[in-house]
């Protein structure tokens, strides 16, 4: 496949290239502020919180009152999955006070929780950047962000509510096209899928390229989501980029990807630009 990331648009160094077949959330989570400063330190989290397992844990001021708050992602392994867990929470203890913030979500069980800290706000202060693996064969994972406004902890980024505001309509075209629309009529693109076999476009087209009845596709909620340097020159903030999968008549049947270029401007993340990418050659 063909992921088409813009020369302009800089992804964060990754230890791991992008998966051919799945694209997964953890190939973007790369050395951050606290692997940078603190993986030299004598400081050794603990394996265990409360009777939750410490899967994943930074040091980093997320508060903005310049002392490091020591945050914790725990949760519980399935006796039988142990690479599954349930019950994941964010553990917050605060550097200067010592106030202890525990966060929930919604969609709270998974493979790989992982965190990621940086300025996602712009405001100078580092935010917290959850990933949790669904484990399905569409390749999902659940996304939130949490910054810190006003003395507590708030939810800026939902990874069901951002698909939530990306619905298209997907569906196929006389001569071997594939129409991509947005909702509101605002965004469309098309996909040429005359490279495909003749075997999967005689399923929906005559001799003469003509469709035999109305087919359609879908726009797969979001399946992952990269931070990545700004573009805009605002030094030291991450934007986010997202991706999401473009099917046909059924989930295997991959037509592209719908890329998404976030930043967050007045309390929100707001859509910079769209774009899709397409498969390589198929069946």
């Amino acid at each position: 496949m063909y992921i088409n990331i813009p020369p302009n648009v800089n992804i964060a160094e990754s230890d791991k290239g992008l998966d051919e077949i799945n694209v997964k959330s953890n190939n973007v989570y790369y050395e951050d502020e606290y692997t940078r400063s603190e993986k030299n330190s004598k400081f050794k989290p603990p394996k265990t919180i409360d009777g939750y397992e410490v899967l994943d844990f930074k040091k980093s001021d997320v508060t903005g009152d310049g002392f490091p708050e020591y945050i914790y992602l725990l949760g519980k392994s399935r006796n039988d999955s142990p690479n599954f867990k349930e019950d994941i929470h964010l553990f917050i203890q605060d550097g200067r006070t010592k106030r202890v913030y525990y966060i929930t979500m919604k969609d709270n069980a998974g493979y790989e929780p992982e965190l990621f800290l940086g300025d996602l706000t712009g405001d100078g202060i580092n935010d917290i950047f959850v990933s949790i693996g669904s484990g399905g064969s569409g390749g999902f994972y659940y996304y939130y962000i949490f910054s810190y406004k006003n003395g507590d902890f708030v939810k800026i980024f939902d990874h069901e509510d951002f698909s939530n505001s990306q619905k298209y309509n997907v569906n196929f075209r006389d001569y071997y096209r594939v129409e991509v629309v947005s909702v509101d009529g605002k965004e469309k693109f098309i996909i040429d899928i005359s490279h495909r076999s003749r075997e999967y476009l005689d399923q929906y087209y005559d001799k003469l390229g003509k469709l035999k009845k109305p087919v359609s596709g879908d726009v797969t909620g979001l399946n992952v989501l990269f931070p990545i340097y700004s573009t805009f020159g605002v030094k030291n903030k991450f934007d986010l980029f997202a991706i999401q999968r473009i099917i046909g008549t059924y989930s295997a049947d991959g037509l592209g990807y719908l890329q998404t270029y976030l930043s967050f401007e007045d309390g929100i993340f707001k859509k910079v630009w769209s774009q899709v990418a397409i498969n390589q050659v198929g069946k």
